[in-house]
């Protein structure tokens, strides 16, 4: 599991040192058609949202809230065990 960022700040500088990295690599050197640009500039785009929003989920959290909570029936649900969060979005799979 990807350690957590402790502060917000240190959640930007990280998605900030990711992006700088893609940008270098994804960034074409030569000029090119508008078709080649629109292409890399979708990539690059889809890749920042997946990061922000994986980061974004690593910073807030596996949502455990103590030994026993409501659950939505009105019982009470006991905690278990931690299992491996599969999550799917519109931006891409991620485990946690």
């Amino acid at each position: 599991m990807e350690e957590a960022p402790k502060s917000k700040e240190e959640m930007i500088e990280h998605l900030m040192q990711r992006f700088r990295k893609l940008l270098e690599e994804k960034l074409p050197d030569e000029p090119g058609t508008l078709e080649k640009i629109e292409k890399n500039t979708e990539e690059i785009g889809s890749d920042i949202k997946r990061d922000v929003e994986n980061e974004c989920v690593v910073y807030h959290g596996t949502g455990y809230v103590g030994g026993r909570t409501i659950c939505r029936c009105g019982g009470a649900a006991k905690f278990k065990t931690y299992y491996e969060k599969y999550t799917a979005t519109v931006l891409g799979e991620t485990n946690s």
